[in-house]
């Protein structure tokens, strides 16, 4: 049987995670973990997050980091288009380089020391 379900998908997490638990009688778990970590491993508690749209507009990760540490700050930087160039397959070509650069230097800019990919597709 069944004990544990764990929802390996931030976006996913996000829209269904509340109505899966209502649903089913093990617990459930979303993919939280990597912010917990991210928040342990920086020394100015500033930290970065690069995920879907859904995932950023959801402000799941800032809650959860947020809930380890109130002093901590959390930039979210959506990335629209890099799991579907990832799913198209172009994992070595300049276009997921250049939308990766793009969608970095935001964060860069703000001095964060980790970076959490919030999306399991990257």
């Amino acid at each position: 049987p069944v004990k544990l379900m764990v929802i390996a998908c931030n976006t996913f997490t996000v829209v269904a995670l509340d109505a899966v638990r209502e649903r089913v009688s093990v617990p459930v778990i979303g993919v939280s973990q990597g912010v917990k970590t991210a928040i342990s491993q920086s020394k100015s508690k500033t930290i970065g997050i690069m995920a879907t749209v859904a995932t950023v507009n959801s402000h799941i990760h800032k809650h959860v980091a947020l809930e380890v540490d109130h002093e901590v700050l959390v930039w979210e930087q959506p990335c629209p288009e890099l799991a579907g160039l990832i799913e198209q397959g172009h994992l070595d070509d300049y276009s997921v380089r250049d939308v990766c650069t793009e969608y970095l230097e935001p964060l860069l800019s703000r001095e964060i020391e980790v970076v959490v990919l919030g999306c399991t597709h990257f």
